[in-house]
């Protein structure tokens, strides 16, 4: 009964989820302001927005945040920007944008973007190790050249929550080995070509499961620059895994159970013999 109960627990854990985040729908935010996140000024930069959704009675939680890689002088270094959320009349339509250091609020710079010294990237960070499947493009600046994007994973080795000091010691005004060194694995840069409103889909193709995600404008050798804004995410998430030491637990009290259900059938067997005798 014990193997049982183990199996029947191991095998409802590897039952995967769908999960569908609306990006502009955040349970919780640390900054409503369209911030001038200029280099003049700190205001805004940092802020975050989490989200979290129930599916199968199993519940995904995640932080979004905004990162520019400040490519001139080199070496290059991160930075943290503002994230902003931009709607639309047209519910297809809108997204996250971020505005670095070295832009201002206006369009399109408050978007997902490669222009300048600066690359954009927004870092999604979950509270369990999940698959990123398809992400939706809510806008895309229709007199650039392209609108690619880059998709990076890996760990930062820190909460999902973890405080914006946590965060920040972790990353900001680190050179971008640094992260390099947390992003271990990445995506082709065109995932999000071609130059449209629309999903990207099957933009990780097979399972690769990380707890930290990374939707980027590419590179700045990019033969465009690329400005987007994000709308949607869609991830494939499994049941959390009970700790070592609740698995431990678990086993213990199925094996009392089967241990006293044997002593049962003992002592019924017994006391069987008793009056036959």
């Amino acid at each position: 009964m014990a193997a049982l109960a183990f199996a029947t627990l191991a095998s409802a854990s590897a039952q995967a989820a769908t999960y569908v985040f609306d990006l502009l729908s955040p349970t919780s935010t640390t900054s409503t302001s369209d911030y001038n996140c200029g280099s003049s000024s700190s205001n805004g930069c940092g802020n975050s927005k989490t989200y979290s959704q129930t599916v199968g009675g199993s519940l995904l939680q995640l932080k979004a945040t905004a990162w520019s890689i400040f490519t001139t002088p080199e070496p290059d270094v991160v930075t943290n920007a503002f994230l902003g959320s931009y709607t639309s009349s047209d519910p297809t339509k809108g997204g996250l944008g971020i505005t670095n250091r070295g832009e201002t609020s206006t369009s399109p710079d408050h978007s997902v973007d490669n222009s300048g010294t600066y690359i954009d990237f927004v870092m999604f960070q979950f509270d369990r190790a999940v698959d990123l499947d398809s992400f939706y493009v809510g806008w895309v600046n229709g007199s650039a050249s392209d609108a690619d994007a880059t998709i990076r994973y890996g760990d930062l080795g820190i909460a999902w929550n973890a405080s914006s000091t946590t965060l920040n010691n972790t990353l900001k005004d680190k050179p971008v080995t640094t992260l390099d060194a947390l992003m271990v694995g990445s995506f082709p840069s065109n995932v999000a070509a071609p130059i449209s409103i629309g999903w990207r889909n099957d933009v990780t193709p097979g399972t690769q499961l990380a707890k930290t995600w990374i939707i980027s404008s590419s590179s700045a050798t990019n033969s465009g620059t690329d400005y987007f804004k994000l709308k949607t995410l869609s991830i494939t998430a499994y049941p959390p895994v009970p700790e070592p030491a609740t698995w431990m637990m678990m086993i213990v009290g199925f094996g009392a159970i089967g241990g006293a259900m044997r002593r049962r059938r003992s002592l019924s067997g017994a006391a069987a013999a008793r009056t036959c005798g």
